[in-house]
């Protein structure tokens, strides 16, 4: 379905974050199977919940993302692509442009925490 997508921007949502717990199996088949698969594909941003808060990560040419207002007693423990880690309860505002996407990170607050952009 990636392959053949026509897409100018191929977007990703799983449940589980591969860098929470990596040597869990579910985490392992993600970071060893999926996102080479994503990668091939040219696939811009994953997004993934997590841990209560916002993590951004970049790995080759793919931002992934994490965001979860649940609540959990560890932290990632794969630092190896964290671009950003903020522990508070956030939301997330995308603007879609023709040849970019726009990221607008707020807490709880209305606080802009982050702020990216992808480029085709």
């Amino acid at each position: 379905e990636l392959k053949i997508s026509g897409l100018e921007w191929k977007v990703v949502a799983i449940h589980y974050n591969p860098f929470l717990n990596p040597n869990e199996e579910r985490q392992k088949i993600i970071m060893e199977d999926l996102i080479p698969l994503f990668e091939k594909n040219s696939v811009q941003l994953m997004i993934t919940s997590g841990k209560k808060g916002f993590e951004r990560y970049g790995k080759n040419k793919m931002t992934i993302i994490s965001t979860s207002c649940r609540s959990t007693s560890f932290l990632n423990q794969n630092k190896e692509y964290l671009i950003k880690s903020i522990e508070e309860e956030n939301f997330i505002i995308c603007e879609v442009l023709q040849k970019r996407l726009l990221f607008k990170v707020f807490n709880s607050k209305n606080e802009l925490i982050d702020d990216f952009q992808i480029i085709e």
